[in-house]
């Protein structure tokens, strides 16, 4: 948003804040009304409109570090531009537009916690001969069978050989298969 809406809306929000609490003398509500100035339009209240009152849930994986000043109270559950959130089963990072969040139950693309998983194409190793693969279906071509299930729930494939994401194994998050 440019800084003139920013200030235009600022300006109009306390138009509107200052009619409804009757600090305007009538000289200039006639000014206004004279203009078409609308003093029953939406104004924001924090207290019952923010995405941390109305989803509290999805309010609870934002990512207070990413996304600076910027808060689950200060914004509307249908918010179209993107903001940070951080995954509570992997801990992973990534951005996502609010209202995708809320409206769709956008989940974590990496686990697909609290959603279905997104089209994201995660390296693999292979825990055994530490070899890795650019994806899942590149690691499914070369040893012939399926390795999702395998890979998404840490459990061995059915030749006894333990498979992660590279960034877990990177990040010495290696599930344990026993």
């Amino acid at each position: 948003m440019s800084d003139a809406k920013r200030t235009k809306n600022y300006i109009v929000f306390k138009l509107r804040k200052n009619y409804r609490e009757g600090k305007l003398d009538t000289s200039q509500v006639a000014r206004l009304k004279a203009i078409g100035f609308d003093f029953d339009g939406a104004v924001f209240n924090a207290s019952k409109d923010s995405l941390a009152v109305q989803y509290p849930a999805i309010a609870e994986e934002w990512d207070k570090e990413r996304n600076g000043e910027q808060t689950p109270w200060k914004v509307r559950p249908l918010a179209t531009k993107k903001a940070w959130w951080r995954c509570p089963h992997c801990d992973r990072p990534y951005r996502l537009a609010i209202r995708s969040k809320v409206i769709s139950n956008s989940g974590c693309p990496y686990c697909g916690y609290g959603g279905e998983r997104a089209a994201v194409s995660l390296p693999v190793i292979r825990l055994d001969t530490l070899k890795s693969y650019p994806s899942i279906r590149n690691a499914q071509r070369e040893v012939g069978y399926s390795l999702k299930t395998v890979i998404d729930k840490s459990k061995l494939d059915r030749n006894g050989i333990a498979w992660c994401y590279l960034i877990d194994y990177e990040l010495g998050r290696i599930p344990d298969f026993t």
